[in-house]
């Protein structure tokens, strides 16, 4: 398996498609349904990308963003969210973000962004 991904959606079939799509490029996706949640997980492993939604359970994919960066200045951090508000975007990317990218996501357009992100280029690895 390549870089390992938290990626945090309240949405069950959300988290399944990007899960598999992501899978299949060979990252290694953990899933979670709330912002408690990741930051459970956070506490007990290192990630090499988080994806966040901004619309979550307990608190927003912007407040989650600035917990983990209070903790992790260096880890990348992309939106995938259906909140595409221009205001949305400025706060997410305010708070530490690094890419934000709207629903309905085009898996190409986010395989290029994390691709980018991890690799410093929109290619592959292989």
């Amino acid at each position: 398996m390549g870089h390992s991904i938290l990626f945090v959606d309240d949405d069950f079939d959300t988290r399944a498609l990007i899960k598999r799509a992501l899978e299949l490029q060979d990252f290694e996706v953990v899933v979670v349904a709330s912002s408690f949640e990741a930051l459970e997980v956070v506490a007990l492993r290192k990630f090499d990308a988080y994806l966040l939604d901004n619309w979550l359970p307990e608190m927003s994919g912007v407040e989650l963003c600035l917990k983990l960066r209070e903790k992790d200045s260096d880890t990348p951090i992309v939106f995938l969210s259906g909140a595409g508000r221009y205001i949305d975007k400025v706060e997410a990317l305010s708070a530490g973000a690094n890419s934000y990218l709207t629903k309905p996501i085009d898996l190409d357009e986010l395989k290029v962004c994390l691709n980018e992100l991890l690799y410093g280029t929109a290619g592959t690895t292989d």
